[in-house]
């Protein structure tokens, strides 16, 4: 049966989809392309280890599974001892819930054996930044034209920090599409709305707790656009529910314990051992929250000042053309709720960017609207001249250009750009921040210099900090299996990312006044250095 389209919705064959829905499918074709090439380029991040790991116990538990039915006995998969050592494996270092994890998983069981490792858990991430890249594109393009949708593929595909974000196996990417496709359906989708997006949030509220903020947006929107659409939510939510038990196993069985796990392991997350982060902030040392402004700060200082001004552009033109208002208005809303959020006490606030990554899509979503109100505000004013309108074309691409050739010249340190607001990377350290601390410097390329440095059986100190990731790298045959790997002192060489939140004393003497045998520098700012200690 075809379900009948809404009031005011067109079907996505009706000429007003057409051009978006080709836009936005080359824009996810090209940049999933080019995420998936540039897979290789980026070192093991921090958690990921640990969620990759997750991944593979899950989908042996799909094994176990199949075996425990062939032989008729399959609730064997659904014991506490398998369920404890497959989807809730790890404990606290592993607090999500598990659906970014089952994507990893999938692709590892797809591609593992025939590309690197990491690369195999990876690829199907590609697939879904992809996804998003086009449909941010479509969304501004439905709403602003072509050009905005352009404008709005192109500034979320070259935000540089987001670029890197988009090629790691964690929670908040996958997190970023889903809460972006939840909304986008539920605002555009012309048929069942909330249908699709109770689906998509159900499986985002399985990817991390922190997707309970979308309908915090989408709610006041649709009182606000769309109110004949407010005698849907019943299915909205319905289809989360329904989605979030058909990705959670353990809930199929005990949904209240699984609940009371979900709830646990988000409300609990301030008196966690993994949660007291250190944060170098401005020369100051802070665990597990930095002053309120930290989000704020770290958003200004890190997004390209040209999409920043878009951006807010965007958001004037919101308030002024109807055409956009809607689109501009859930925009406007999601960065609004998710930074507000952050000033909670028992929020976690760390690691740059990557806690507020899902408003970055509704960044590119506003510069796009900006980018088409300014080239629409240039063709009423030019009365036949050409002028205005040749500077609007300079601005937008010198708005656009920047952050893109930004993109390519930082490869693969995307994730430790800083704009111009506050001198760049140099000016970031100088200031006191952190100019690194993913671990994503540490790529193969890093590994190939110290297995030609380091001689054979070196004893190497990477600290608490990069203990764990030197190990990875040695069963992934990136570091030399004879290098003796520790994480303390004694050892004749020491191995330290710029993370400065995580210096210990003796990092930090090193950092300050030693003389590093290999350092991989950006802009003059060592981003990892390796010390011989004598």
């Amino acid at each position: 049966m075809r379900l009948p389209a809404l009031a005011g919705t067109a079907p996505a064959s009706s000429p007003r989809w057409r051009g978006p829905l080709r836009l936005g499918a080359a824009v996810a074709l090209l940049s999933a392309f080019l995420y998936a090439v540039t897979l290789p380029s980026f070192g093991l991040v921090s958690d990921e280890g640990n969620y990759l790991e997750s991944s593979r116990r899950i989908w042996g538990w799909f094994d176990y599974l199949a075996g425990s039915l062939r032989v008729g006995q399959p609730l064997r998969a659904f014991s506490p001892e398998i369920l404890d050592e497959t989807w809730r494996w790890g404990g606290e270092r592993v607090p999500h819930p598990p659906f970014s994890r089952e994507v990893a998983g999938l692709s590892g069981w797809l591609f593992f054996g025939r590309t690197d490792p990491l690369v195999a858990y990876r690829l199907l991430g590609t697939v879904v930044a992809g996804l998003l890249a086009g449909a941010v594109a479509t969304w501004s393009a439905l709403r602003g034209g072509a050009l905005a949708g352009a404008a709005a593929g192109l500034a979320f595909v070259a935000m540089p920090r987001v670029f890197a974000h988009a090629h790691f196996a964690d929670t908040d990417f996958v997190l970023s599409a889903l809460f972006f496709g939840a909304l986008f359906t539920a605002a555009e989708a012309p048929r069942a709305p909330l249908l699709w997006s109770g689906i998509l949030w159900g499986l985002a509220m399985a990817t991390k707790f922190s997707a309970v903020l979308l309908p915090l947006v989408l709610l006041p929107w649709l009182a606000a656009f769309r109110p004949e659409r407010l005698r849907e939510l019943p299915l909205f939510a319905g289809a989360a529910i329904v989605a979030f038990v058909a990705v959670n196993p353990p809930a199929w069985g005990d949904l209240p314990g699984a609940l009371n796990e979900y709830l646990r392991h988000a409300l609990e997350r301030r008196d966690s051992v993994t949660s007291q982060l250190p944060t170098f902030y401005f020369g100051r040392l802070y665990t597990f929250r930095p002053p309120w402004h930290y989000p704020l700060a770290m958003l200004a200082l890190t997004t390209p000042l040209g999409l920043l001004l878009l951006a807010g552009l965007g958001f004037v033109a919101a308030a002024l053309q109807p055409a956009f208002r809607r689109a501009g208005a859930m925009a406007s809303a999601v960065v609004a709720v998710f930074l507000a959020a952050l000033l909670l006490p028992s929020a976690p606030m760390h690691d740059d960017i990557r806690l507020f990554l899902p408003i970055f899509p509704f960044v590119a979503l506003l510069a796009g609207l900006g980018a088409a109100w300014l080239a629409g505000a240039a063709r009423l004013s030019s009365s036949g001249s050409r002028v205005p309108s040749a500077l609007v074309a300079i601005l937008l691409l010198c708005a656009l250009a920047q952050p893109a050739i930004a993109t390519v010249r930082l490869h693969p340190f995307q994730a430790s750009y800083f704009n111009a607001l506050v001198g760049g990377v140099g000016g970031a350290h100088a200031r006191g921040l952190e100019v690194t601390g993913m671990k994503e410097v540490l790529n193969r390329e890093a590994y190939r210099d110290l297995n030609s440095i380091l001689p054979a059986d070196a004893p190497l100190d990477g600290g608490p900090f990069l203990y764990e990731d030197l190990l990875f790298a040695q069963g992934a045959g990136w570091l030399r299996a004879d290098v003796r790997v520790r994480a303390a002192p004694p050892a004749e060489w020491v191995l330290v990312v710029n993370r400065r939140g995580w210096f210990r004393t003796s990092d930090l003497a090193l950092f300050t006044f030693g003389a590093p045998v290999y350092a991989v520098r950006l802009e003059g700012v060592p981003l990892l250095a390796l010390y011989r200690v004598r």
